[in-house]
């Protein structure tokens, strides 16, 4: 059983808003709780679950035909189990509106109110901390209404 996650990306923003998401963030937060969900996704009735490779998608993939990389397994619901980095990743996110959280050990809610009055504005903040910021998602959130 796994013991730790949370669950962040655009979520918040969805929810917020009353849309439906584009799929559900779980990262995995400790090394044990990562070896047990890799072990997890090789049992062929956990694997079905698992979306197939899309030929759009250039990454190489663990377990063939299967959306199984060596970061993440995206599952046929829209969840994605990411398993690099676990939680740390998040304070790379490009977007503020992408940091909330929701800790799945406590099912508590962490937002800063930066973040919620990107959502709430639906004006795209650049995180300050981000790695990096592609166009084509900054695109993708104008098209739905944000302002950049």
């Amino acid at each position: 059983m796994l013991r730790s996650g949370i669950l962040t990306g655009g979520v918040s923003a969805s929810v917020f808003w009353h849309e439906i998401p584009n799929d559900y963030d779980i990262y995995l937060t400790n090394e044990t709780d990562i070896a047990i969900f890799k072990t997890m996704i090789q049992q062929p009735e956990v694997l079905k679950l698992v979306k197939d490779v899309n030929p759009k998608y250039h990454v190489a993939v663990e377990i063939d035909g299967k959306l199984v990389t060596a970061n993440a397994v995206t599952f046929t619901n829209n969840v994605q189990v990411i398993t690099c980095l676990s939680a740390n990743a998040r304070k790379n996110f490009d977007y503020l509106h992408c940091m909330p959280y929701v800790d799945l050990k406590d099912w508590k809610f962490y937002i800063s109110k930066e973040q919620y009055d990107s959502i709430k504005n639906k004006v795209l903040k650049i995180n300050p901390q981000a790695s990096r910021v592609d166009e084509h998602r900054k695109a993708k959130f104008i098209e739905r209404g944000w302002i950049a």
